[in-house]
């Protein structure tokens, strides 16, 4: 397990944050959508430093007393060090500072390493969105963690 900085995301670390998002999914959000996520509220996003460089991050909205985690990604070669872990306890912990009563998300059932982790912190599937992802149709499983 490699410990990292984990710290709230900044305008500044937007440009190493899109060149994860690329790596890591098929459609890229960009750095105006990250620019814009960060400016609400009701938003969290935070990124994980590994001696001062981003090398993964996360985020979540607020919805009353639901957390919904909007995305998690580290960087393809700091992958199997735990940092997505990191990041994951990270926002359950804000979760249970806003009062929140529950977190929420959606993954891939191709994504057998992310389930993994969420069922290893308690989410448990709760259902199925058909065709959730553009990319390419599949289904998401809805995921869930009652704190």
């Amino acid at each position: 397990m490699i410990m990292v900085e984990i710290d709230f995301m900044n305008p500044g670390d937007i440009d190493e944050v899109i060149e994860i998002e690329k790596e890591s999914f098929s459609l890229p959000w960009s750095g105006k959508t990250f620019m814009s996520e960060i400016s609400f509220p009701e938003n969290v996003y935070i990124v994980a430093r590994l001696r001062g460089k981003v090398v993964g991050y996360a985020g979540i909205r607020f919805y009353g007393r639901q957390g919904h985690i909007t995305t998690i990604a580290v960087a393809p070669q700091w992958r199997g060090n735990q940092i997505g872990e990191q990041l994951l306890l990270a926002l359950i912990e804000i979760a249970k500072e806003k009062k929140a009563k529950e977190v929420i998300l959606e993954v891939r059932p191709s994504n057998r390493v992310a389930i993994g982790l969420y069922e290893k912190h308690g989410f448990k599937a709760v259902g199925i969105i058909p065709g959730y992802y553009v990319d390419n149709g599949e289904d998401a499983f809805l995921m869930r963690l009652k704190i």
